[in-house]
């Protein structure tokens, strides 16, 4: 009997066979709405691996790459150098690396990303090998959006696009893991960010959002300033608004519903603000933006 592959400690999915993959790309059909957060970070491909005997081909790619082992060890040669991932180490290569990976009964995964202003402090570091305390994490969260693109339930595949917000948060980490404090800040806002767009529903309000972002109020005034030229609640009201016009788009949700979920008490108020930034209704929206899937 084939030896099962230790994924099984991730996943509620058991595999059967050493050889197996499972991979998504920027085309992959059915994709582009779950998977739109790493898509605005020029993703390429993402990939989840099991192999019993591996070794790749030396190689110079134009990706930012990250690898995380899930079982077994991998070998990497970086340019002149080389080393030994364990289960549960993460890797980080820049673009025009030098790349060759090898290993028996090895299970890991990887995602790559084009060339993005977001990741050029991580072409600064160079590459590196790190223990990665959210292995497991991620894994679970790849594996959730490998399975969303699989169906047509709106509920599963909204659960497919949280699944992508939290897989740019934990990358988003990376960049900001530094004793520069300005780039702490960074980060912190870049969480502060993702947050409101995972939960808009949130009663958003200065004070709160200075707790996330962990910093003072002029502090948040200035940072959200220059990162998105608008103040912090108008940075709410449009992230709001982008999940609305979502759910209008692929949901059959009523629209008393929608506003609530993203924060809304008042289907009138909401229904006023969103002809006044749309300059529509939002049944006029449904009805020339409806992407609603058929139920399987």
């Amino acid at each position: 009997m084939p030896e099962q592959s230790p994924f099984s400690r991730y996943s509620l999915r058991k595999y059967d066979l050493w050889n197996f993959s499972e991979q998504i790309s920027h085309q992959t059909e059915g994709a582009k709405e779950i998977i739109s957060p790493l898509l605005d970070r020029n993703f390429y491909l993402a990939a989840i691996l099991d192999r019993m005997d591996y070794r790749g081909k030396s190689h110079s790619s134009p990706f930012h790459q990250f690898m995380v082992v899930l079982h077994g060890s991998l070998k990497l040669e970086l340019n002149d150098s080389k080393v030994i991932m364990q289960k549960g180490d993460l890797a980080y290569c820049p673009p025009n690396t030098q790349l060759q990976r090898s290993g028996q009964k090895v299970h890991w995964l990887y995602l790559q990303f084009y060339d993005h202003d977001d990741w050029n402090i991580l072409t600064r570091k160079g590459p590196y090998v790190r223990p990665y305390e959210s292995t497991a994490l991620i894994c679970v969260l790849l594996q959730g959006i490998l399975d969303s693109i699989k169906t047509k339930d709106p509920i599963l595949r909204q659960h497919g696009l949280e699944n992508s917000h939290f897989l740019l948060a934990l990358l988003n980490r990376e960049r900001f893991l530094t004793d520069n404090r300005s780039d702490r800040r960074n980060y912190h806002l870049s969480m502060l960010v993702q947050e409101i767009t995972v939960a808009p529903h949130k009663a958003w309000s200065i004070k709160l959002m200075c707790e996330v972002a962990h910093v003072s109020r002029n502090t948040l005034l200035r940072m959200i300033r220059q990162e998105h030229n608008i103040s912090p609640m108008e940075l709410v009201i449009q992230m709001r608004l982008k999940e609305a016009c979502r759910l209008l788009s692929v949901t059959q949700s009523k629209i008393a519903n929608i506003a609530h979920s993203i924060g809304y008490e008042s289907e009138y108020y909401f229904s006023r603000l969103f002809k006044k930034r749309m300059e529509m209704t939002p049944s006029q929206y449904r009805k020339d933006h409806s992407k609603i899937f058929e139920t399987q």
